[in-house]
């Protein structure tokens, strides 16, 4: 789809109209020295770099455990950290602001008890059964919870892989979030680069081999 040069490019371009949309023109660095390059042309640096795996640093590893939100189509609409020992279900509601509908999640968010809370926000969550329970719902809908669930492992995946998320090193919580939004929005403008394929997630066509 892109040569090299063309995808940084249509990054740039990307980041530079949306960026203008909301900062409505005023610059994100407001003191100290006019920097050589624009915000634009160094968050489209960091966008490129992180698609091209180019993300290391030596700072310190510091561990913690990553929830998302994932629309249908496989954009990340929502993202919050919590220490390794963290609940899962207490971090659910970081991030399901603004959602109403089916929520699918994994077997950690099973509970009856979440499951109400949920439904007092207009939000249906359905999980994957454990082998010691039995599932009573129509299996056409099991059948399409595991599809997004492949939809959702396919995009952690990416994560993994192609954006190291879980190889961030920081020196504090403040450079780890960074990092970490960094590369969820490398993820989110290679979907918005790719939005006229089949499948948007298939970056391997945005630069061929």
């Amino acid at each position: 789809m892109f040569d090299t040069e063309d995808f940084i490019m249509a990054v740039f371009c990307c980041i530079d109209d949306f960026l203008e949309e909301i900062t409505q023109g005023r610059p994100l660095r407001q003191r100290g020295f006019a920097p050589s390059l624009t915000d634009s042309e160094v968050i489209t640096m960091e966008i490129v770099g992180e698609f091209r795996g180019l993300d290391s640093d030596k700072d310190i590893w510091m561990y913690f455990r990553d929830h998302l939100v994932i629309s249908a189509v496989g954009v990340i609409t929502g993202f919050t950290l919590t220490p390794a020992n963290g609940s899962e279900r207490e971090a659910v509601w970081d991030i399901i602001s603004g959602i109403r509908g089916l929520l699918i999640g994994d077997k950690g968010y099973i509970s009856g008890e979440l499951g109400e809370q949920l439904q007092a926000s207009h939000l249906n969550l359905q999980t994957p059964k454990r082998s010691n329970m039995k599932d009573k719902r129509d299996k056409s809908f099991v059948r399409l919870l595991t599809r997004f669930r492949r939809l959702i492992e396919t995009v952690i995946g990416q994560l993994c892989e192609r954006f190291n998320f879980e190889k961030v090193r920081a020196r504090d919580v403040w450079h780890l979030t960074s990092r970490l939004n960094r590369k969820l929005l490398a993820h989110t403008v290679c979907i918005w680069l790719n939005r006229q394929s089949l499948d948007p997630l298939q970056f391997e066509q945005l630069i061929p081999e």
